[in-house]
């Protein structure tokens, strides 16, 4: 029996645990909310929907002190369903912005690339352990 290539394992997992986060992910519209008791909120934006290729933002919002509500982070990932695989594409920070791939994904930056996705991969486990759950319905479909 053929095992999984460890280079695209982390990509496989990360697909999963969208998968997990996000159940109706391949039928939800444009937005997605999950609220946790004691927790922040999560937002999901579809940016792009078609068969190969999902391009959404997850975001968690916290209020600053000037009262602005500020994402902490903002990811930008790609899910191809087809592959059954994910991968960031872009992390906003409020003060930085990374981003794996260059222009027109010419280049693409595989140091950013690694820390990325694997901080993602993290950060997927942790929501889902707090309970996290976007589904369709959750909030209103502009």
């Amino acid at each position: 029996m053929a095992t999984e290539d460890p280079s695209r394992e982390i990509y496989t997992r990360l697909f999963h645990n969208l998968k997990n986060l996000i159940p109706d992910l391949f039928v939800i519209g444009t937005k997605g909310l999950s609220v946790i008791a004691n927790g922040e909120s999560l937002y999901l934006d579809v940016q792009s929907k078609q068969q190969i290729c999902i391009v959404i933002i997850l975001a968690q919002y916290y209020k600053s002190t000037s009262g602005d509500w500020i994402p902490t982070p903002e990811m930008e990932i790609a899910v191809y369903p087809l592959q059954q695989t994910a991968e960031v594409l872009v992390c906003h920070e409020p003060d930085s912005r990374r981003q794996v791939y260059g222009e027109n994904r010419m280049t693409k930056d595989a140091q950013a690339e690694m820390e990325l996705n694997c901080y993602l991969d993290r950060r997927l486990i942790r929501l889902i352990e707090q309970g996290h759950c976007i589904k369709v319905g959750e909030i209103a479909e502009e």
